[in-house]
């Protein structure tokens, strides 16, 4: 007998609108090469590909060059947990860089949004539970520095967070969303079904 979660992520793939098509850089209307000699959006907004120039004896070659993404503000990664229950609200996210084989989803964080989603710089709608972000909620976070191989001084906000009973039950789950447990979460882990962000969120929880 197949687990419950995995029947419910089947259907959120099998349901998957998602279609990616690798075009060339070229082509990617909006964005291009700027007067500053990055590859970025004219607003410089989202996130721009940036050269580097290193030099470093300890390394495999002393000396190289390669592009690095410098993003826009900080990321906000934060998963809600029952208070006093293992049970945490993730949601089943769709990203272009995903398996294609799985419909690009994969089991994300109950909210995972870049600085310039959660000021909706892309114009559409801000992420599901934004407004559960304050202040207070940014304190208790940890911040974690990103793939220093691949970004420039990358910093996104992680935790996991606690609610009682009367913020849960005014929580409207999406479709997209479900409360899984400790378990259920390692055994999508050992699936490969779990991304990087919710990954590393759990982390701050379980050290």
């Amino acid at each position: 007998m197949r687990r419950k979660w995995a029947k419910w992520i089947n259907v959120q793939e099998k349901d998957s609108t998602m279609k990616v098509e690798k075009i060339p850089l070229a082509k990617v209307s909006g964005w291009g090469m700027q007067e500053d000699g990055n590859f970025g959006r004219p607003d410089r907004k989202f996130f721009q590909f940036v050269g580097a120039k290193i030099s470093c004896k300890e390394r495999e070659v002393s000396t190289w060059i390669q592009p690095l993404i410098e993003e826009v503000g900080q990321g906000v990664v934060i998963v809600l947990k029952k208070n006093g229950k293992e049970s945490f609200l993730l949601q089943a996210k769709m990203e272009p860089g995903n398996y294609a084989g799985t419909g690009y989803v994969m089991l994300n964080a109950t909210i995972s949004a870049s600085h310039s989603n959660l000021t909706q710089e892309h114009g559409g709608r801000k992420p599901m539970h934004a407004e559960l972000i304050g202040a207070e909620v940014l304190k208790n976070l940890v911040t974690i520095p990103q793939d220093g191989g691949k970004y420039l001084g990358k910093r996104n906000f992680y935790g996991v967070i606690e609610i009682d009973d009367a913020v849960v039950a005014e929580i409207s789950l999406g479709s997209n969303e479900r409360w899984f447990s400790l378990e259920e979460m390692r055994e999508a882990m050992e699936e490969d079904r779990v991304s990087e962000h919710l990954a590393q969120a759990m982390f701050t929880y379980l050290i």
